[in-house]
């Protein structure tokens, strides 16, 4: 539990403090790269409104995933973390397909993500213990 935990609170850390573009003399986070594009008109389709407001999410996730975990809701934390790691894996892919001067948040992501998913989803199919 603590490995699917970790991952989504990572996740989040590296959203919030690691920069994921720059472009000039601006280095934005996930959030603020967000922000940008919702700013310029380019979250236009569903998928894309979708995957705007699941980067917003990913806190609220992780922080489920820790809550779960204290409560030792392992289903529920398992889901939580899987979550939180979809939404950074696709965020992420999307980011990097772009053209652009893209930083170390994206890459760290694309290592991250995965183990919330996978470990995630190993809470969320084991079998209960008691």
């Amino acid at each position: 539990m603590v490995v699917a935990v970790g991952a989504a609170v990572a996740l989040v850390v590296d959203a919030v403090l690691l920069p994921w573009h720059r472009s000039g003399r601006a280095r934005r986070n996930a959030f603020a790269l967000a922000r940008a594009a919702h700013s310029l008109g380019l979250v236009t389709s569903t998928p894309r409104r979708m995957l705007f407001v699941g980067v917003y999410l990913v806190p609220l996730a992780a922080a489920v995933a820790v809550l779960a975990a204290v409560d030792h809701r392992r289903r529920t934390a398992g889901a939580a973390s899987g979550i939180a790691g979809f939404v950074g894996l696709v965020a992420a892919i999307v980011l990097l397909r772009l053209r652009g001067s893209h930083q170390l948040g994206p890459e760290l992501a694309c290592v991250v993500s995965p183990l919330a998913i996978v470990s995630g989803a190993r809470l969320v199919m084991a079998r209960s213990t008691a």
